[in-house]
């Protein structure tokens, strides 16, 4: 199949002294929503990526690592060593995918989720949160409940809703809130801050420390001015 990126150009060195290139889209992918021009991820070589897969973001896929068919890795993710993710595999947040660890089928692999050694992750499974799945461990379909602390993102990928589920996550995460946070709202939420306004108000209302939330809601507003609000909603 012919491939879908070009290089850009634009290069960056990270640990091991392996260099990583930023690609671009040349053809349409559809089904992830990607047009030709899209700046994408980075890979260190053209076999890392292939079909109609996809590396967005400031995803990385490095070593003997390849990302094939339907896949994506986005946001934070890494996949290297000899990983393989294929099939409708999505990757995000900061998902780790490493050893001679397979990802593949309809998985989500989401949140600070490491997958690694021997482990295969397949079917419908869902590895969330700080899930670590490593060895000879199989986790697919029917495990997916045990492992997964944080549907709300899952169900915000599935829906299309990629920069609001990685918004959430990024603001999330300088408030000082987990995914297990998150768990407890619906997707019914029409924005990222009404989702974290009510899980802050949560943290306030079981105990939370109100001035230190403070101070990670103005680093939320210095980080989109979207959020500005939360700042008033904590003086209530």
């Amino acid at each position: 199949m012919e491939k879908n990126f070009e290089f850009t150009g634009e290069t960056k060195e990270i640990a091991g002294g392996i260099t990583l290139k930023r690609i671009r889209c040349t053809k349409a992918i559809p089904i992830h929503r990607v047009c030709v021009g899209d700046i994408g991820g980075w890979i260190e070589k053209e076999d890392n990526l292939s079909d109609n897969a996809w590396i967005s973001e400031n995803a990385r896929v490095y070593g003997n690592a390849r990302v094939a068919d339907n896949a994506r890795v986005y946001d934070n993710a890494r996949v290297y060593d000899n990983a393989r993710v294929y099939g409708n595999a999505n990757l995000a947040n900061n998902v780790r995918v490493s050893g001679n660890a397979r990802v593949s089928g309809d998985t989500w692999v989401i949140g600070n989720a490491i997958v690694n050694g021997d482990a295969w992750v397949s079917c419908d499974a869902k590895v969330c949160g700080t899930a670590s799945v490593s060895g000879d461990t199989r986790v697919h379909d029917t495990a997916r409940e045990q492992i997964c602390e944080s549907c709300i993102l899952t169900e915000l990928y599935k829906k299309g809703q990629e920069r609001t589920a990685s918004l959430l996550f990024k603001f999330a995460k300088i408030a000082g809130l987990t995914e297990k946070d998150l768990y407890i709202y619906e997707t019914t939420f029409d924005s990222v801050e009404n989702i974290i306004i009510n899980a802050i108000q949560n943290l306030i209302d079981n105990g939370g420390d109100k001035s230190k939330l403070k101070k990670r809601i103005k680093k939320l507003e210095e980080e989109n001015a979207v959020l500005r609000d939360l700042l008033l909603s904590l003086k209530s």
